[in-house]
């Protein structure tokens, strides 16, 4: 796999593991982590074509034959 995609997944998988952590520990801190994964998926909804675009450039370009 590549590094990038490595580090990818590994920084979704954090983000997705911070509400069930600290979410029982602290009501108040739940809110708030929710409302900042809120923010994150709207802006990648609002940044969603460009996003993709790189995406598919950064990891689906053809290899150039030599």
């Amino acid at each position: 796999m590549k590094m990038r995609a490595v580090l990818f997944m590994s920084a979704v998988l954090m983000l997705l593991s911070i509400p069930p952590v600290y979410g029982y520990s602290d009501p108040i801190s739940v809110t708030l982590i929710w409302q900042f994964l809120a923010s994150i998926l709207v802006g990648l909804l609002f940044f969603f074509k460009s996003i993709k675009l790189w995406v598919i450039k950064t990891f689906f370009k053809e290899k150039k034959k030599e």
